[in-house]
């Protein structure tokens, strides 16, 4: 068992309760800062590449958008460089035995 921490870009959640009584979350305002953690023995990560993404306003924020073996992805704050020489250092020796 061992995780795998960065930072993460993305929105803050209302809940909702749908027609049927799930618990939905919808996506609300702009994008904020996370912390996030990675169970390796579970996830991992699958591949990422340098993104883009933009305010309300249509500032960008450059980020690197990581994606996971379990078919979802994430923002990662760090350009792509930072979060290389991050996943190099400190993810990939996670898996050594």
């Amino acid at each position: 068992m061992a995780l795998f921490k960065f930072r993460i870009i993305d929105k803050h959640e209302t809940q909702e309760f749908n027609e049927d009584g799930q618990l939905i979350c919808m996506p609300n305002g702009e994008w904020a800062l996370f912390n996030f953690a990675l169970e390796t023995s579970e996830t991992v990560i699958i591949s990422f590449r340098s993104y883009v993404l933009f305010d309300s306003e249509g500032n960008p924020k450059e980020c690197t958008k990581v994606y996971l073996s379990d078919g979802s992805y994430l923002f990662a704050v760090n350009k792509f460089d930072t979060f290389e020489k991050n996943y190099l250092e400190n993810y990939i020796p996670l898996f050594a035995e």
